[in-house]
């Protein structure tokens, strides 16, 4: 509304206006605390990865970061060994020779599955690792050997 239609307007039709208002506000009131219920707490460093910058409340001076470390570890590994036998016989009735193969991905070329050639060839590449030393890092029974146990 305008000014002139409000002008226009009886005492008991502004008053019926403003409770009308009134009331709408309380429920658009009800309504954004509802919503802010759901949200949950606004986020902050403290709660949340917000960055301290972004957060309402600075970091205390007491707390500086005086260094900062992080360590990778992979859990013990212990391989999982897949023998495949393929069986050669020839036909008692018609003489045919029969022979089976490997499942693909087991071929004899394949040494490696595909996690452990990936491991390889990231020690090999990335950290220029010695395809003879890291041969050399598994034990006899193909186990890898955990940091401190040889």
């Amino acid at each position: 509304m305008i000014r002139e239609e409000l002008q226009a307007l009886s005492i008991a039709e502004l008053i019926d206006l403003c409770l009308k208002l009134q009331a709408q506000v309380k429920h658009l009131q009800a309504r954004v605390t509802e919503l802010e219920q759901r949200l949950g707490p606004p986020k902050t460093a403290r709660n949340s990865s917000v960055p301290p910058a972004k957060s309402d409340k600075p970091n205390p001076p007491l707390q500086k970061l005086h260094s900062r470390h992080q360590q990778v570890e992979l859990p013990e590994i212990r391989p999982s060994v897949t023998e495949v036998r393929c069986y050669a016989t020839t036909c008692p009735q018609c003489g045919t020779a029969q022979h089976s193969t490997y499942p693909a991905g087991l071929e004899p070329s394949h040494l490696f599955g595909p996690q452990l050639e990936a491991l390889t060839t990231y020690l090999r590449e990335q950290h220029h690792h010695a395809q003879a030393r890291s041969q050399g890092h598994r034990r006899g029974d193909g186990t890898v050997p955990s940091a401190g146990v040889g």
